[in-house]
């Protein structure tokens, strides 16, 4: 079919470089064969247009497909048709703007999933090394459960004090030990009170005892050069004496790095079990040196004997510094034997208890010289445990260090430097670290 015939105007337009636009006669403004050639609004034919070329014949719909440029916007804008197909088609910088805008996202997303990869690989080791150390701890937990179940078979199973009632024992023996001391003190004479202690008394007291624990003898020459009275220093003197059969005879055996003067066969006995068992409880240690030492242990001829060896080397050491006699042991102390025994009892009630492992232990002494200068004249009172921290109070698994037996002695100097009294005061420590563990139950 024929285009009908088109009248070609006498004078074209003409832009501004001077470039002629001549209608096309198909009136199809996209032939490339004929570039920037279109039909002039009012020539071209009313109604849709139809195309030779099937393929590129646009759709007759009744309405306008936005896909596709139609020829109403190059017609209506001849300038922007002639740029387009003289220079090609142009990116809009919107669209570039969009493009980098993707590709910043994507970048973006590759670098999430990267991180994303890196962090579940991470979470993935942790949860492996977590996994190995519950394994871990299962098994340790499990060998520790059997070391206890056999601890308590080799140690027996009997019912035990709680924490609060413990303390309480603790500081009934060392208010027992005081008691009974100034009880000793008041039963002598005023004028057996009123003596002075020299060293040559010393010195002959310790040589009819060369095995003195090492509490007293430093106290006894402390005491002495510092010309001190019976009265001033009877008291600590038989909380010292007290104190050292104490831990002879009960606490010795049981906690490791202490040298026992007086018995070589607890000394011997601390070396083989060195060797034999690690001290892993309290309770272990305890039921081997019964076991070795007292098979067959009698706690009430143990309480007495302590008592009858305590006031023995006192009335030992009261006849070497009073005057020949003025002393009388015989009225004073059979009646205090019994009340003396208690308090054994009550300190091997106390040792029984196993409520802690010691790792490690570190006992000092301390002895200030006689010159040493304190303005406080008064007696320190044996008071219990320690300030820092004390062992029935530590959570389990917590370590810390406690003071197994204190002992806190003072002793009073005669000699004064004008208005200003000196007093000579010898601490007593015993130190242990500690590591707290749960109740062990022991016969």
């Amino acid at each position: 079919m024929t285009s009908p015939p088109v009248s070609i105007p006498d004078a074209l337009p003409e832009d501004e470089e001077g470039i002629i636009f001549v209608a096309s006669p198909t009136g199809d403004q996209d032939n490339d064969d004929e570039p920037g050639l279109i039909d002039e609004p009012e020539t071209l034919q009313e109604g849709p247009v139809r195309h030779d070329n099937p393929q590129s014949q646009r759709r007759e719909h009744p309405h306008r497909d936005f896909n596709q440029r139609g020829p109403s916007r190059d017609a209506k804008h001849p300038v922007h048709l002639r740029q387009h197909k003289r220079y090609g088609h142009r990116r809009d910088h919107r669209d570039e703007a969009q493009i980098r805008e993707l590709a910043r996202r994507c970048a973006i997303l590759e670098e999430s999933v990267l991180v994303t990869r890196e962090a579940l690989e991470i979470e993935r080791r942790v949860a492996i090394r977590q996994e190995n150390e519950l394994r871990s701890l299962l098994a340790q937990t499990e060998e520790r459960a059997a070391k206890w179940d056999a601890s308590e078979a080799f140690g027996g199973a009997t019912g035990e004090p709680d924490g609060e009632e413990i303390i309480m024992a603790f500081h009934q023996l060392n208010g027992g030990v005081l008691d009974l001391s100034l009880t000793i003190t008041r039963g002598l004479h005023p004028d057996d009170l009123g003596v002075a202690l020299h060293p040559a008394s010393i010195e002959i007291f310790l040589q009819r005892n060369i095995k003195t624990h090492l509490f007293l003898r430093p106290m006894l020459t402390l005491a002495a050069t510092a010309g001190v009275t019976v009265q001033d220093a009877l008291v600590p003197l038989c909380q010292c004496i007290m104190h050292s059969f104490l831990v002879e005879f009960i606490f010795w055996p049981f906690f490791p790095g202490l040298v026992g003067e007086q018995n070589e066969y607890f000394y011997n006995l601390r070396g083989r079990i060195y060797a034999q068992e690690s001290q892993e409880r309290a309770g272990r240690w305890r039921a081997i040196t019964y076991r070795a030492a007292a098979s067959a242990r009698d706690d009430p001829a143990l309480a007495a004997h302590i008592a009858t060896q305590f006031f023995t080397l006192l009335a030992d050491l009261l006849r070497a510094v009073l005057p020949p006699g003025n002393f009388y042991a015989a009225e004073l102390f059979p009646n205090l034997i019994g009340r003396t025994a208690d308090i054994v009892l009550s300190a091997i009630r106390w040792q029984d208890t196993a409520r802690m492992v010691y790792t490690s232990c570190d006992y000092e002494v301390f002895f200030p010289v006689p010159e040493m200068q304190v303005l406080d004249d008064e007696m320190q009172a044996v008071e219990l445990p320690t300030r820092a921290r004390d062992a029935m109070g530590m959570e389990e698994g917590a370590r810390g260090e406690v003071v197994l037996l204190p002992i806190t002695l003072g002793l009073r100097a005669t000699r004064g430097r004008g208005v200003v009294s000196t007093k000579a005061t010898c601490t007593v420590i015993s130190k242990a670290s500690v590591l707290a563990v749960a109740p062990a139950r022991v016969g």
